[in-house]
């Protein structure tokens, strides 16, 4: 059985005190509440990784699942891409995440939205997954696997609890050919939280958990092409509703810098994969 303490340093740096409470404030600056919120006002806010909302919904065409496909989003953060998942292709969802707060704080924007097909959120450890084998149509992972040192197992356990014909869909950041990585970076302040594998040494753990692969991409410069449409962006006169210094703390400027410079300088790749199980 896999120990939550092990994690403690991951749960920290992504915990925050009262989270509700300052998106509660937060709402109220613009003359909103958690009742009257849409999917709007959580555009650019909720999908914590590179390439935002835009990046969900393209592996999600990919995956070409069917509607009502039963999803499991491990690492699900505040919800962002389950509700793209059951709102944009109609799929049922159950989020897990290692932060209780992220749990909790999705399950609330989520019914405040109106969002159905998302099942629920579950606080647990992706290592000891808490459901039946075979339960699920496809797993849904977006920057995860980075804050896992045991990445077998996160694997196997995956390939447990997906149905034979079920696929496993991958948007990961891995190791570059340029070291060090530099910190603090989104998921991790300092590199004791932070475990990632290179492209191939990634692809070849799949492997050995007993996945093959239908799509592997390096998907980097997609990565360097949002960093950059993010610079030309025209500004508004209305700052967003919601920001995700909210859920990161006041360092966000500094981490999202770092993962741009780790990007651009080669120290880090982003990758895309389809795997079924063999």
């Amino acid at each position: 059985m896999i120990d939550n303490k092990n994690y403690q340093g991951v749960t920290r740096h992504y915990d925050s005190l009262n989270l509700i409470k300052k998106i509660e404030d937060a709402l109220a600056l613009q003359q909103k509440t958690f009742a009257s919120i849409t999917l709007q006002d959580l555009a650019g806010f909720d999908e914590m990784h590179i390439g935002g909302k835009p990046a969900s919904r393209h592996l999600g065409k990919k995956a070409n699942l069917q509607p009502e496909s039963l999803v499991l989003d491990v690492g699900s953060g505040i919800g962002g891409p389950a509700r793209l998942l059951a709102h944009e292709f109609g799929m049922q969802v159950v989020g897990l995440d290692l932060t209780a707060s992220y749990c909790q704080l999705a399950e609330k924007l989520t019914r405040s939205v109106g969002i159905e097909g998302v099942i629920g959120y579950i606080n647990g450890n992706a290592l000891c997954l808490p459901f039946k084998s075979k339960s699920f149509d496809a797993a849904w992972t977006q920057h995860c696997a980075m804050n896992i040192k045991e990445k077998s197992l996160l694997y196997q356990e995956i390939a447990r609890v997906l149905k034979p014909t079920g696929k496993l869909l991958i948007h990961d950041i891995t190791a570059g050919e340029n070291k060090p990585v530099i910190y603090p970076a989104p998921w991790a302040s300092t590199k004791e939280n932070s475990f990632l594998e290179t492209p191939e040494s990634l692809k070849n753990i799949l492997a050995q958990s007993g996945f093959r692969f239908d799509l592997w991409e390096n998907i980097t410069d997609n990565a360097l092409a949002w960093f950059e449409s993010l610079k030309n962006r025209p500004t508004t006169s209305t700052s967003p509703t919601l920001s995700q210094k909210l859920v990161l703390d006041e360092n966000l400027k500094v981490r999202a810098k770092n993962v741009r410079k780790n990007l651009y300088e080669g120290r880090i790749n982003v990758i895309e994969a389809i795997c079924r199980p063999s």
